[in-house]
């Protein structure tokens, strides 16, 4: 299969951004992401513990297999 390559407009509100595999997507909803990661903000984690925390997560409701989560806080990114 080709790869898929999707533009879009980022919102200069937005702060983080989460890229993962259908193996965190098939076990939380987008709303509970958003959720678990702002919860993980307002506890000063970083962006690898909200990763792994997600991960953990998805391993404790019998996933895991094929996860892939990158979790990047785009207030500090450099972006061009």
């Amino acid at each position: 299969d080709e790869p898929s390559i999707h533009h879009i407009k980022r919102d200069p509100s937005q702060q983080i951004l989460c890229l993962a595999s259908d193996g965190l997507w098939d076990y939380l909803a987008n709303e509970e992401v958003a959720d678990m990661i702002l919860n993980s903000l307002s506890l000063g984690h970083d962006c690898n513990m909200i990763a792994a925390r997600l991960s953990h997560c998805v391993q404790a409701l019998g996933g895991a297999d094929d996860l892939s989560i990158m979790v990047v806080n785009l207030k500090e990114a450099q972006l061009e």
